[in-house]
């Protein structure tokens, strides 16, 4: 069907419409972009196939730009950008993780060999913690057995008390902490956890005085808080992004209860946001 004649028609009464009117076609299209759903797996391929089945290319090019804001290029450029990230994370790669009560200390740490993508080793990590608290080596069984469950590949180079390479051999660039995963301190951050609680989830739990320790550590949890401290925590910036929460959001939400908030980068390489309450705040709850 050939929309040519309604879509001149319609450009045509645009343009005599008062420029006072509250609702012009800008604002329909405003709101069919807000309503759309951009998280649909595969969409991006579907863009790149109608791109190549496109007779005319500069005009789709325009079109993209029109409608994102971004030439296509760009786009192109960043589409290479994340699948050579991608790709590169599921390589085998060697990591060390850092055991409890190790104070970050090499001979205490566990060095693997894997191809487990890093939200996944995390996943592993906080999923296991409270295992590793048993013993050394039940933390070490259980990281081996939840990433191989998972399907990863896993090869222990190095282990503390294991007959394994000496870890002098070994230079990792990827580094996780298991004590990062430990929510004991959770309960000095209650009010702003509860807070990102609900407005990630879209809750109205305005108590938290009445939450047991295990729902403040499962909230924090869900939120992918970690490091957390007397006096602050971290969330990564994949986790804000998945929750829709930029920089903006989060100084709204956390300057309220006294915090400040910071970019930072962890071990892993990875980006993350650092959340840290004032001396006035630590003196209230102390």
């Amino acid at each position: 069907m050939d929309f040519i004649d309604q879509a001149k028609a319609i450009l045509e009464s645009s343009k005599k419409q008062p420029d006072d009117m509250c609702q012009n076609v800008d604002t329909i299209y405003s709101d069919i972009m807000k309503k759309s759903n951009y998280k649909i797996e595969g969409i991006s391929d579907s863009i790149l196939e109608s791109y190549i089945a496109a007779e005319n290319k500069a005009d789709f090019e325009s079109l993209f730009y029109l409608l994102t804001g971004v030439t296509f290029e760009y786009y192109l450029h960043k589409c290479e950008g994340t699948i050579q990230r991608n790709v590169a994370e599921t390589e085998l790669r060697i990591i060390q993780i850092y055991l409890f009560k190790s104070n970050k200390s090499r001979k205490n740490s566990l060095i693997i060999q894997t191809d487990a993508p890093k939200n996944k080793i995390r996943t592993c990590l906080r999923n296991g913690y409270s295992l590793s608290l048993l013993s050394m080596d039940c933390g070490i069984k259980n990281i081996v057995n939840n990433l191989q469950e998972m399907g990863y590949i896993v090869r222990i180079l190095y282990a503390p008390n294991g007959k394994f390479d000496k870890i002098k051999r070994f230079s990792c660039k990827e580094k996780y902490n298991l004590a990062d995963y430990d929510m004991k301190y959770v309960l000095y951050h209650e009010k702003v956890v509860m807070e990102l609680y609900n407005k990630v989830f879209c809750q109205n739990l305005k108590n938290p005085k009445s939450l047991t320790l295990e729902i403040l550590e499962g909230t924090a949890n869900q939120l992918g808080i970690f490091a957390i401290e007397i006096n602050q925590f971290y969330i990564l910036t994949d986790d804000a992004t998945r929750f829709s929460l930029g920089y903006r959001d989060f100084r709204k939400i956390v300057n309220y209860y006294g915090y400040r908030i910071y970019r930072k980068t962890t071990a892993s390489g990875d980006e993350c946001y650092r959340f840290v309450f004032s001396e006035k705040l630590l003196e209230h709850y102390n």
